[in-house]
């Protein structure tokens, strides 16, 4: 029994030895020093209908927070910092309401700065504010764009109620080249509002590509979906991507750019977006320091009053927490001002010195046994002969270990917003399509194509005019058109005018056509798509003729038509407009021209006219066989 409790007594005084050694280590933190700064961009695509991705503002707000989570007070709290040539402005003290004051003691952007806290008892903090350039310090996630509509070969303009496809890369190509953490993005389908009801932009489907694994929603929302690229870590030089389609609102007030979708960013890094670092942090905090002076070697008579002095100082820590103790001053003057280093003796004075001398705590202080300071003075046995007077000066900061110090920087997302553009037609939309084949020597077929591929008639008591040109070289015969009318002789369906002379750029014979208007509706031609969609007898009109060459003809001449936009804002005269002058119409007359092999596209608003060639031929003179 009695060999047990030893035992146990033995337990106990290793547990107690243990805690003792240990006790330093649970000094806790006493500055807890965070650093970050916060991202605020608005990047628009194909806002002004191109398609390139445009910063309209951004900015990036940078804090400093100092804080004391100890239990005991710290004094004179400086901090430094290097590479600050990308703040815009010093650090300015944030008055929160219960924060300590501090200022910047030194120091301007582009140079070193530091910062001074005179005090932080426990619990307390101090803030600062400051702001860095996005010039060269792009944020760290860039969101890339493209379009796709193969309807009508736009990728820019989308009908209402249609869809197109969108294709975005994110990428990391931060010049710290650093990672990017729990980066999201919420990706929001955009509503129109007009006339007292809300027409939505709708996301459709993910097609199953690269990262789309790491997409929420697809499926079950067509409103709002959740990506985490690559799981939310990006690393340096890193990309991701996908691809879905979008619908456009069934309705739209009128034909405009909108905005179709939001992504609204939010991630974190380790690092400063101005990449500002903090390279050191210095505070202090009670100690108890002191110092024996004792005569350690008296006169050798009663008339020498000149003696050996001895000073043993001590430092040690006061409450519970590490420093590092740099540097203990003792020096003599021979009045009460300590400046007045000059005696009778001279300049007496000894330094210890080290990196630090020694690390103290509550349990371990310093002591220089061995290496006390010795120096010779009268012995204060009279006012003659006054005795030294010593002071001592200890320099310590907290230690940086034990997590004492803790030094935290980081880069979060603000308000990121990236919002993609759409320019949406609602109404009627008219494309025109001529398509020449070679059916033999000199003899070609023409076949001439209009649809209103919108989702609403074309305007009510206007007709839709049809023009077409046939060189003096050639010569058209069988025409039909509407479906069945055969010849063009004149009505006020079909109009032909001879232009041109020998020489001009254009001269044979100009056609007109009128698209009648179908029945009760006092239009030329019903939508195609969209929720009033016609058949084809309704939205569809075409022509067709063949045509013989003689002489010396050019094939590529036959490569032009024209369309008659009627009320469409912005319309303007083509330079060709020469070639139908002798032609009435109530609207503006405007031709368009498509050489061999070129697909031409033309946007008037409301328009585009598409001049679709099968087969490519090329520009000769070539007279015909006899």
């Amino acid at each position: 029994m009695t060999e047990k409790r030893s035992i146990m007594r033995q337990t106990a005084l290793l547990v107690l030895i243990a805690l003792l050694m240990a006790y330093p280590a649970f000094a806790g933190t006493h500055i807890n020093v965070s650093m970050t700064e916060s991202v605020y961009q608005n990047v628009t695509y194909a806002r002004d209908f191109y398609g390139v991705s445009n910063q309209t503002y951004c900015f990036i707000n940078g804090t400093l927070f100092v804080h004391n989570p100890g239990t005991e007070t710290v004094y004179d709290i400086y901090l430094n910092l290097v590479n600050t040539n990308r703040m815009i402005s010093n650090f300015t003290y944030f008055n929160d309401g219960t924060g300590r004051y501090g200022y910047q003691k030194n120091g301007t952007p582009g140079t070193p700065i530091i910062i001074h806290i005179p005090e932080l008892r426990s619990g307390n903090h101090s803030t600062f504010r400051y702001n860095v350039t996005c010039n060269n310090t792009n944020p760290p996630i860039n969101i890339s764009t493209t379009y796709i509509n193969t309807d009508h070969g736009n990728n820019l303009k989308v009908l209402s109620g249609q869809n197109w496809t969108i294709n975005q890369t994110i990428n990391n190509m931060h010049y710290l080249q650093q990672p990017v953490q729990n980066l999201n993005i919420t990706i929001q389908a955009m509503d129109v509002q007009w006339n007292l009801s809300t027409f939505s932009f709708a996301l459709l489907y993910l097609y199953n590509l690269n990262d789309s694994a790491n997409v929420v929603g697809n499926g079950t929302s067509n409103t709002t979906w959740y990506w985490t690229p690559l799981g939310g870590t990006v690393d340096y030089n890193q990309s991701a991507w996908i691809t879905y389609i979008a619908r456009a609102p069934y309705s739209v007030p009128f034909t405009a750019s909108y905005m179709a979708i939001t992504e609204t960013l939010t991630y974190q890094t380790g690092f400063l977006m101005s990449n500002l670092s903090l390279t050191q942090i210095n505070g202090s905090a009670k100690i108890n320091f002191s110092f024996e002076k004792r005569i350690s070697q008296p006169s050798d008579n009663l008339l020498n009053h000149n003696v050996t002095y001895e000073i043993r100082p001590y430092v040690i820590a006061s409450d519970n927490i590490t420093f590092d103790l740099n540097t203990v001053t003792l020096w003599v003057t021979a009045d009460m001002d300590p400046s007045n280093r000059s005696t009778s003796f001279g300049y007496l004075n000894k330094t210890y010195t080290g990196s630090p001398i020694q690390r103290i705590n509550i349990t371990e202080g310093w002591n220089p046994a061995g290496n006390y300071w010795y120096f010779n003075f009268t012995d204060g046995s009279n006012s003659s002969y006054p005795p030294p007077i010593v002071w001592m000066k200890p320099e310590w900061l907290i230690s940086n270990a034990n997590g004492q110090i803790v030094n935290y920087t980081a880069t979060k997302s603000g308000l990121d917003l990236y919002m993609k553009y759409i320019y949406v037609i609602n109404g009627y939309w008219l494309e025109i399509k001529k398509n020449i084949t070679n059916t033999g020597e000199g003899q070609y077929d023409i076949n001439i194509t209009v649809e209103n591929i919108g989702n609403g008639w074309t305007p009510e008591y206007e007709y839709v005019t049809v023009y077409d040109f046939v060189p003096n070289q050639f010569t058209a015969y069988d025409i039909v058109y509407d479906p069945s009318i055969n010849g063009c002789w004149g009505t006020s369906w079909c109009t032909n005018l001879s232009v041109g002379s020998p020489g001009s750029e254009f001269y044979g014979t100009s056609y007109r056509w009128n698209i009648y208007w179908k029945a009760g509706m006092n239009s030329s031609l019903g939508p195609k798509f969209g929720p009033d969609a016609t058949g084809a007898e309704n939205y569809s009109w075409s022509a067709s003729y063949k045509v013989n060459g003689t002489g010396a003809y050019q094939v590529t001449q036959l490569y032009v038509v024209g369309l008659d936009p009627l009320k469409v804002d912005g319309a303007s005269a083509s330079p060709v407009i020469s070639v139908i002058t002798g032609l009435e119409s109530k609207t503006r007359e405007i031709m368009y021209i498509a050489i061999v092999a070129f697909l031409i596209v033309v946007n008037v608003t409301n328009l585009i006219i598409t001049n679709r060639i099968n087969k490519k031929l090329e520009l000769q003179q070539k007279p015909k066989k006899r």
